[in-house]
C-alpha cells in the first residue's frame, strides 16, 4: 500500500509541474481596447518631468529622406516634391574646416513636414524654447553631403509652399538638436528674412503659388517657418492619465495638435507615480483653444494608438487615454489624416 502510495504521490507532482512549465496563451486579437501583455517583471520608470530617448523606438514612423544633387558654386534652384524649394549662392556650402566649396556634386537630403501628422511622425514639435505655441507654416529637415562626407552651409534661401495667401509675416526657426529625443523646441533664427505673402506668385498661367521666402537661412538640419502664436486666454495644464504602467515614459508619445494654428507640442513631463503625461510649467496651453489629443506606445513590435479629437481646452483637463492595439499601417495612416 505504501508503495502505491508513494507511486501516485510522485505522478501527481510530475503533472503538477509539467502544468507549470506550459506556456500561456498570449495570442491577442488586434484593435482593442486593452493594455500590452507583462513582459515580465517591473516596467522601467522615470523621475517626473525626464524625458527618455525615444526616436530608435518609433524610427519606422519617419519618412525616407528625398534626395536632389546640386553643382557646388553657381547659383541655382532646387524645388521638392511638397513645394519647398531651396536656392543655392555660388558661395553657399562649405567643408567642416570652414572652406568655401566651389566647385563638384553636392546631394541634399530632405524631409518636408507640413502637417501635424508630418511632424510627429517624425519626432517633431512646434514648440519654442520659452514653451510658447508656434504657428507654423511649415518645417523641414536637411542634409548636405559630397563625396560621403558632410557639408556645412555658408547661407542659401529656403521657400515654404502655403496653401493659402497671408499678410501675416514668418520667421524662421532652428531645432535644438542638443536634446536626447526629438526636436522638441525652437529658436529664433533669422529674423531679416521676408516672410510676407499678400498676393502669392504664380508658378504659371494658371495656378497661384503661395509661398514665404527667406533669403538668408544659416543653417542646414531642423528648418521651422512659424511665428509665435499669442493667445491672451488664461493657461492650463492637461494631463493625460495612462491604463497601466507598461504605457509609460520609455515606451509612449503623447501629442496635443492645434488645428487652427497648424502645431503640434509634446507632453514630455512623465509621472511614474500617476502615470500620467502632461503640459505643464511653461508649458501650458491657452483655454478655449480647440485640439487633439494622440498618444502612441511601443513595446517590442507592438503599436497601441488612442486619439481624441475636435476638443476644447478647459482649465486642468484629465483625460484617460484608452489605447487600442493596432498595426504600424494603422498608426502611419492615422497620422497622415492629421
Amino acid at each position: 500500500m505504501k508503495r502505491t502510495l508513494h507511486i501516485t504521490l510522485i505522478f501527481c507532482i510530475a503533472i503538477a509541474v509539467i502544468a507549470g512549465c506550459r506556456k500561456p496563451n498570449n495570442s491577442r486579437t488586434t484593435d482593442i481596447n486593452t493594455g500590452p501583455i507583462s513582459t515580465g517583471g517591473q516596467p522601467p520608470t522615470f523621475p517626473g518631468g525626464t524625458q527618455p530617448s525615444l526616436n530608435q523606438l518609433f524610427k519606422e514612423l519617419r519618412y525616407t529622406p528625398e534626395v536632389k544633387c546640386v553643382t557646388a558654386g553657381i547659383l541655382q534652384v532646387v524645388t521638392f516634391s511638397k513645394g519647398t524649394s531651396l536656392t543655392f549662392y555660388p558661395n553657399s556650402f562649405k567643408n567642416a574646416a570652414g572652406t568655401t566649396i566651389t566647385s563638384g556634386t553636392v546631394c541634399i537630403e530632405m524631409i518636408e513636414m507640413y502637417k501635424p501628422g508630418d511632424m510627429i511622425a517624425n519626432g517633431a514639435t512646434t514648440t519654442a524654447t520659452n514653451g510658447g505655441l508656434l504657428r507654423s507654416g511649415g518645417q523641414v529637415h536637411i542634409n548636405a553631403t559630397m563625396d560621403g562626407q558632410k557639408v556645412y552651409v555658408n547661407k542659401y534661401g529656403i521657400t515654404f509652399k502655403q496653401p493659402t495667401a497671408s499678410t501675416e509675416s514668418m520667421y524662421l526657426y532652428y531645432g535644438n538638436t542638443d536634446n536626447k529625443d526629438s526636436v522638441v523646441t525652437w529658436t529664433l533664427g533669422d529674423t531679416t528674412g521676408s516672410g510676407v505673402t499678400a498676393t502669392g506668385t504664380m508658378v504659371d498661367t494658371s495656378t497661384a503659388y503661395h509661398q514665404y521666402v527667406f533669403d538668408s537661412c544659416t543653417d542646414f538640419s531642423w528648418i521651422n517657418c512659424d511665428r509665435f502664436y499669442y493667445d491672451p486666454a488664461p493657461k492650463t495644464t492637461i494631463k493625460i492619465i495612462m491604463p497601466n504602467a507598461h504605457h509609460n515614459g520609455t515606451t509612449s508619445r503623447v501629442y496635443f495638435v492645434f488645428p487652427s494654428i497648424n502645431s503640434a507640442t509634446q507632453a514630455g513631463m512623465y509621472y511614474s507615480s500617476t502615470n500620467t503625461f502632461e503640459l505643464g510649467g511653461s508649458y501650458a496651453v491657452p483655454t478655449g483653444i480647440m485640439f487633439h489629443l494622440i498618444v502612441m506606445t511601443k513595446i517590442a513590435d507592438d503599436y497601441y494608438y488612442y486619439e481624441l479629437k475636435d476638443q476644447t481646452v478647459t482649465m486642468d483637463m484629465t483625460i484617460n487615454a484608452d489605447m487600442s492595439l493596432h498595426s504600424l499601417s494603422y498608426v502611419q495612416g492615422k497620422l497622415t489624416e492629421l
